[in-house]
């Protein structure tokens, strides 16, 4: 299971990267780390379907394709391993992987 405070650092560190909503989500599914504080709390589909195994990475582009979703990418958070989290892009998608191939990161 990811932990929340480092959930929430990974959000404070990306976000200066990237003007995109970013969320992190628990094994449950439940959004507990977000740019956005409105979401955290609420249920990902999604995160909830790559954490049972199913997916690695979902991209959605409709906004009511899934509950709680919204267009953009989501990916699994793999510590050892082990299924730990999801990470979410909102925007669109090919827009976001764009960008998120882009970014480079400070050691």
């Amino acid at each position: 299971m990811i932990e929340l405070e480092l959930a929430k650092k990974f959000i404070e560190q990306i976000i200066q990267f990237t003007d995109y909503n970013i969320n992190i989500m628990n094994e449950q599914g439940c959004i507990i780390a977000s740019r956005d504080p409105k979401r955290v709390g609420t249920f990902h589909e999604v995160a909830y379907y790559i954490m049972s195994g199913k997916e690695d990475m979902v991209v959605t582009s409709g906004e009511n394709d899934y509950p709680g979703v919204r267009s953009g990418i989501n990916m699994v958070i793999k510590i050892d391993g082990q299924r730990q989290g999801v990470v979410g892009i909102t925007g669109a998608p090919e827009e976001v992987m764009q960008e998120c191939c882009m970014l480079r990161f400070p050691n």
